[in-house]
């Protein structure tokens, strides 16, 4: 059974279709980009398969279980427990600590309160920030900010990483360490889906889909 299963996805706006027809599969431990220009689905395909929307037609299958027709409470429950997201503008709360945005998922999660603290400094180790755990946001570099970012989609041990650009507002060597970081991830057993337009960073993938005007082209 896949990991997610897309099974003709449509996303339609008044005049414009963001989707057409999309079919893929992913399974658990690929590593896997989605390519193409600024406009051509990627962004809109990553939320349908996060569950932060719902298509105009299709299906999106999570471990088999279709998630379209759900209540909105249960498709929130199924992307807490089984996405983490890493957005290009980072999207961290400038007036918390480093460690309290990385605590913040764990507040709709399973998890035991008192585990909260250690399992956030635990993926701050991992993104090598532990020391930077009382700094805000606003005191780290851009490519820091994207660490700790990743970092929060981890803190709940998450199915799938999906990534949206994440190196669109990096400069190349911070970009070269988010990277390296994903490669590491990779390694470790998880699940990884990025969108990019930089071909050099997806040709380090296992698995390139390309996307044109709301089409697959290729798999």
């Amino acid at each position: 059974m896949s990991l997610i299963s897309c099974e003709n996805l449509g996303k339609f706006y008044p005049g414009q279709k963001a989707l057409s027809a999309v079919s893929l599969q992913i399974e658990a431990g690929e590593y896997l980009a989605l390519e193409g220009v600024s406009g051509s689905g990627k962004s809109t395909l990553l939320a349908l398969m996060g569950l932060l929307d719902v298509p105009s037609e299709g299906e999106v299958r999570i471990q088999g279980q279709p998630t379209t027709a759900l209540s909105f409470s249960r498709r929130c429950q199924l992307r807490n427990r089984h996405f983490g997201f890493v957005f290009q503008t980072f999207n961290l709360l400038g007036d918390l600590s480093v460690l309290d945005n990385v605590m913040l998922p764990l507040q709709y999660s399973e998890w035991p309160r008192d585990s909260y603290r250690q399992r956030a400094m635990e993926r701050l180790e991992q993104v090598g920030l532990a020391d930077r755990a009382d700094s805000l946001p606003g005191q780290l570099s851009g490519g820091q900010q994207q660490r700790v970012a990743i970092a929060r989609a981890l803190v709940a041990e998450p199915d799938v990483l999906l990534a949206d650009e994440p190196t669109g507002n990096l400069d190349s060597g911070n970009a070269e360490q988010v990277m390296a970081l994903f490669a590491r991830l990779h390694a470790d057993g998880a699940t990884i889906v990025m969108a990019t337009h930089n071909p050099d960073f997806a040709q380090r993938t296992q698995r390139r889909l390309r996307l044109r005007d709301g089409q697959l082209q290729e798999d």
